[in-house]
């Protein structure tokens, strides 16, 4: 910018115009209070216009001082116009010698991703939750508004809390973030949330979703909250005496939540099935579907209830009603207890495939792991079981008895040796893991050679 605006000056009769529309531009972003390098986009195609006709001109006037050649000056231009290209596009790489230094100077922000490639991930998660279903309130537990791709990507008049908002409302209060989002984005591998699941990863961006579709989301009035960032908050009254306090909740205000009455009835019989009163709670459920047959989460109590009754075909008959509703068609804990019913039928290969069904669409769900892996182990299937446990493994390198239960398949693979280095990690995790412990000296024993 600084070479195009020293050689437009030069000739401003020229270059007034794109010169006078590029102030205009400028002029346009320094009256928000708010900066963002998106407003002054329009002014890069100027600074381009004018660096290319400098190169062309710059050229021509190096061809007219050559030795007179055949199509000198047309060569003499075309390279240059290669290489102005070619310069444009290893900047857009980030290619140019020195420039991730000089991005680094002026933001720490700017080396992390390219223009053209390495995009951020995050985009990615956004693009995905914009067309996914159940989608009803997303918070962006680790970024401000103005790092994430916000409404502009979602697509969608929902909530959507970012980091300062969303501490400030939601507070980590896990029955306020369970009433007022059913997605959670974040880029921390370690974060686990009750009653949360894993549902898609894009590079280090997980996406994790709300298990029940109840309660209903808390929903704004309005999508216009007022984002204040805390060193504003803390600087600002120093600066001016009468700076305004930002608004309560953000300046969010939420909508009426007066609930149906058959979700009332949810509420109750999940009361009495937290009381083990299940005969009650199973009541409590069908009166519920009796008001609105279609209810998901009464469909999905009743199944659970039946579980605990010991009712298994009927648990299984209730949980298939949510194969047909659009919002649990992609939730995990429903399949999971699916799997479990049909393991108590002694059905492996149906236990199997609800388990694998909840892993196609929560490939991070660890119990659906765990199950399916020990499925495959009681049908002596090691080799599948072992790529489960391996994965858990990977998942989580601090569960001991995930590492027991690997050193168990490898020890049926005929694998001695790798069978007890992972009883002895698993050991050294948890001491107190007794059965590892025995199944370690059993496989030394037998894995000893005779004498």
């Amino acid at each position: 910018s600084v070479l195009c605006l020293a050689g437009a000056l030069r000739s401003p009769r020229r270059y007034g115009l794109l010169l006078g529309l590029i102030v205009l531009v400028l002029a346009i972003h320094a009256v928000p209070a708010h900066k963002e390098y998106r407003f002054i986009f329009a002014a890069v195609p100027l600074w381009l216009l004018i660096g290319a006709d400098l190169v062309t001109r710059a050229a021509a006037w190096v061809a007219a001082r050559l030795p007179a050649r055949p199509a000198g000056a047309r060569g003499t231009m075309a390279t240059a116009g290669v290489l102005f290209a070619a310069v444009s596009c290893a900047g857009m790489l980030k290619a140019l010698p020195a420039q991730v230094e000089a991005y680094r100077d002026w933001s720490d922000e700017a080396t992390v991703f390219g223009f053209v490639r390495n995009h951020d991930p995050l985009f990615a998660a956004y693009r995905y939750l914009a067309r996914a279903p159940g989608v009803d309130g997303v918070w962006q537990i680790d970024r401000g508004y103005s790092s994430t791709p916000g409404y502009y990507y979602l697509h969608r008049a929902i909530p959507l809390y970012d980091a300062f908002v969303g501490n400030g409302i939601l507070n980590r209060n896990l029955a306020t973030v369970s009433a007022s989002v059913s997605h959670l984005v974040s880029a921390d591998p370690n974060l686990t949330v009750p009653g949360y699941s894993l549902e898609r990863e894009f590079g280090d961006i997980r996406i994790l979703r709300r298990d029940a579709a109840e309660p209903p989301v808390r929903r704004w009035l309005e999508h216009t909250p007022v984002v204040v960032f805390p060193i504003v908050q803390r600087t600002m009254p120093q600066i001016d005496a009468d700076f305004p306090a930002p608004p309560a909740n953000a300046g969010i205000r939420f909508g009426d939540r007066a609930q149906p009455a058959e979700y009332k009835l949810l509420q109750a019989a999940r009361a009495l099935l937290l009381q083990k009163r299940f005969a009650e709670a199973l009541a409590t459920y069908r009166a519920a579907l009796q008001i609105n047959p279609d209810y998901a989460p009464a469909h999905a109590g009743v199944g659970e209830t039946l579980f605990h009754l010991e009712r298994y075909e009927e648990a299984l008959e209730a949980l298939a009603m949510l194969a047909l509703q659009p919002d649990w068609a992609l939730t995990g804990a429903w399949r999971r207890l699916m799997g479990r019913a049909a393991q108590k039928l002694g059905r492996p290969e149906a236990a199997a495939e609800h388990f694998e069904r909840a892993l196609e669409f929560h490939p991070g769900d660890a119990e659906a792991l765990d199950r399916l892996a020990m499925v495959w182990f009681e049908q002596r299937r090691y080799e599948e079981a072992l790529g489960l446990y391996q994965r858990q493994a990977e998942m989580n390198p601090d569960n001991a008895v995930t590492h027991a239960n690997l050193g168990a398949t490898l020890y049926h693979l005929s694998r001695a040796e790798e069978a007890i280095e992972s009883y002895e990690h698993a050991l050294s995790l948890d001491p107190s893991l007794e059965f590892a412990r025995i199944a370690l000296e059993q496989v030394r024993k037998l894995s000893r050679p005779t004498e």
